[in-house]
């Protein structure tokens, strides 16, 4: 909650898909399979450094944005309850 994806990481697991189920077709072939898995291979070690998410900027990772009118009830109860 109040996380965005990677894109880099989206697009990393798209291509990954694709690879795996050609891999997983080719278990009866060696020689295709030993070429799939070799990119597989080459598609791992280009993983993304990034983390798979980051926290959204306009809720800070909370999930939700007050409203004008929740953001009053807010600097009231701060200044109530401080």
């Amino acid at each position: 909650m109040g996380d965005l994806p990677s894109e880099v990481w989206e697009r990393w697991d798209r291509e990954r898909v694709p690879l795996a189920k050609m891999w997983e077709g080719a278990l009866q072939e060696p020689v295709l399979q030993r070429l799939i898995e070799e990119r597989l291979t080459a598609h791992a070690g280009a993983r993304p450094d990034e983390p798979r998410s980051r926290p959204c900027p306009d809720c800070a990772g909370r999930g939700s944005v007050p409203t004008p009118e929740g953001l009053e009830l807010l600097a009231f109860l701060r200044r109530h309850l401080e």
